[in-house]
């Protein structure tokens, strides 16, 4: 299909958080986390121990919050490591706003996908999945869970398409509110982990049962 075939007479952009919306990765990370701290001999940890104290934080200053924990934070910054690159390399591409995306590209419009843990890998991934040649941007500010504003303004740009007429696909309030200054819409896909956060003013709220039509139908709106 074309944009003359769905009744748009603009290009619009799709922006995609790859690693927390396709790939639910914020689960992979929090996983990962708390067996981390398990190894290290903490006690009572969980997810709502990562959500406190680690995420959308750079580890080192997250832990350094944490009482009892002292000298350990080396091992377990590199237990944490090795367990979300294990967890991200065998996570499966799925979800509605990736199967969107398909669909916008069909349509000619332009997708971007963001990630913070290798564009090479993301690329890859994403080929597998069916998306011939992906267009990604890394992030590399290090914040657990976060993309940089401007890696928000790089992918934004790459689409090169105004940004009335982008949408992101987002997994956390802080995106959600990063995008919303920069006048783009936002699709949100809550993670039960950080689902207390505020994400009001987001234009669309998803999950993975949402039917892609429903979806497309936003994005051509």
């Amino acid at each position: 299909m074309s944009n003359e075939t769905t009744g748009r007479l603009q290009k619009r952009g799709l922006i995609i958080d790859f690693d927390y919306v396709v790939l639910n990765g914020i689960e992979i990370v929090a996983n990962a986390w708390v067996e981390a701290l398990k190894h290290i001999g903490m006690e009572n940890v969980s997810g709502s121990t990562f959500a406190r104290y680690l995420f959308g934080k750079r580890a080192a200053e997250g832990l350094r919050g944490m009482n009892g924990i002292g000298d350990r934070i080396p091992k377990a910054q590199a237990t944490a490591a090795a367990a979300i690159t294990d967890g991200f390399h065998a996570a499966e591409p799925s979800g509605p706003a990736l199967e969107a995306a398909k669909l916008a590209i069909e349509d000619g419009d332009a997708v971007v996908f963001l990630t913070a843990h290798g564009a090479d890998f993301a690329e890859e991934a994403l080929r597998k999945a069916g998306i011939e040649n992906p267009v990604v941007v890394e992030d590399e500010s290090s914040s657990i869970c976060e993309y940089s504003s401007e890696t928000w303004t790089k992918a934004i740009v790459k689409t090169g398409v105004p940004e009335r007429l982008c949408t992101a696909c987002v997994a956390t309030a802080a995106s959600a509110r990063t995008v919303l200054l920069k006048d783009v819409r936002v699709i949100a896909f809550p993670h039960r982990i950080v689902s207390f956060q505020d994400y009001s003013g987001v234009q669309m709220r998803a999950d993975a049962a949402t039917p892609v039509e429903e979806i497309t139908s936003f994005l051509n709106s």
